[in-house]
């Protein structure tokens, strides 16, 4: 009998497949990646001179740090001073008391005693009348005059009395003799005389003589 053998193939079974783990996440490196990654975290040391500018550059960072502290004291400083000048009260100035300057006071020339004995006189009658220089020397005299000679005029018959002076005969003189005749007798301008050694003063008598007050 021929017999069918029947092929029995069989079914694989089925198995369980796990799912498989993502790996992306992990990042692979080499030892030589790992070792490169290493030198780059370690910083070199600085060398001498970076060393020296650096600490320079602190110093200075310092020492910019220290004005500035002083400007800003000098400034507050300042502006408090200038708040308490401000604040103070302004003295009213008082006006100093100006000496006033005892001028000297001028002196109303009290005219000095004149020696009336100082300069010469001559005595002329021009009155006509006899005696009459005779008595003017006399009363002269007494007043202190020094008359040195009497005499005639030129005429008899002058109508004022004539003083006639040198030049270094001074006025305060001349007004002593003119106070003196202005009581008696009418005074005529006198006119310069010629300039002699002997006679300083001449005197011309006149004939008419001032009328009595009424």
């Amino acid at each position: 009998m021929t017999a069918v053998r029947k092929k029995i193939i069989k079914k694989p079974t089925q198995a369980t497949i796990e799912p498989k783990e993502d790996l992306s996440r992990y990042t692979l490196t080499t030892p030589v990646e790992n070792s490169i990654s290493e030198m780059e975290k370690i910083e070199p040391e600085p060398s001498e001179d970076e060393a020296f500018g650096q600490s320079k550059i602190g110093k200075i960072w310092i020492i910019g740090f220290a004005i500035l502290i002083l400007l800003s004291l000098a400034g507050g400083i300042f502006i408090y001073t200038q708040d308490i000048i401000k604040s103070a009260p302004t003295p009213t100035p008082t006006t100093a008391a100006t000496p006033t300057s005892t001028a000297n006071p001028t002196l109303t020339q009290i005219p000095k005693a004149i020696d009336l004995s100082l300069y010469k006189i001559k005595v002329l009658n021009g009155s006509g009348i006899a005696g009459e220089a005779a008595k003017v020397k006399s009363l002269l005299e007494e007043e202190k005059f020094t008359v040195s000679s009497v005499g005639n005029a030129d005429k008899s018959d002058y109508q004022k009395t004539v003083i006639q002076a040198n030049k270094n005969v001074p006025q305060e003189f001349i007004d002593k003799l003119r106070t003196f005749f202005e009581t008696s007798y009418d005074l005529e301008d006198g006119v310069g005389l010629q300039e002699t050694n002997d006679i300083d003063v001449v005197i011309i008598i006149s004939k008419e003589k001032t009328a009595p007050p009424q």
